[in-house]
């Protein structure tokens, strides 16, 4: 008993719990005693998630309003929109996909124009046609270069990468 009284004293758990039933005034409770919004239990479940998950839509809106990470995956890769959208929870699937559009739509993103020698990202080597991701890292080797286009938003540009350089999207 006693160490159930202590689980149930940590904010960040309480906003899972309040999350997954629904719970809008407990969510707002964990919050206001500096709860995590993104914490995340040992499946890689956040609150936006259990909110999704069990057809909270309010619970959803305020989370996401408050900076919830709508792209945010538990372990097996799921993101809040597919949890809803598996439970047939048509109109939180729908508005929380909404919001990842407009997310990915403002994030920079770029695409290989020319590769020579040996050019990576996540580990990977590049071609011409690739996409990299904003917060992927670009390695340009020895005697190696690479053009990359980058797009943010309404802005286009293109990035000449030469040997031996790092770059952070």
């Amino acid at each position: 008993l006693f160490s159930q009284t202590l689980l149930l004293a940590n904010p960040n758990t309480d906003l899972l719990d309040f999350a997954s039933r629904g719970n809008l005034d407990g969510v707002k409770k964990s919050l206001s005693e500096k709860a995590d919004i993104n914490f995340k239990d040992s499946l890689g479940t956040s609150a936006l998630m259990f909110a999704a998950n069990n057809d909270h839509f309010s619970v959803v809106k305020y989370l996401v309003d408050n900076k919830a990470d709508v792209l945010a995956k538990n372990t097996s890769g799921w993101t809040a929109a597919v949890m809803a959208g598996a439970r047939s929870n048509k109109l939180i699937k729908e508005y929380l996909e909404g919001i990842e559009q407009k997310i990915k739509k403002s994030q920079a993103t770029a695409i290989v124009l020319s590769v020579i020698g040996d050019v990576t990202a996540e580990n990977k080597k590049l071609h011409v046609g690739d996409m990299v991701l904003e917060n992927q890292t670009i390695y340009v080797g020895k005697k190696s270069s690479c053009d990359i286009q980058v797009k943010q938003s309404l802005s286009e540009f293109t990035v000449r990468l030469r040997e031996e350089t790092v770059f952070a999207l």
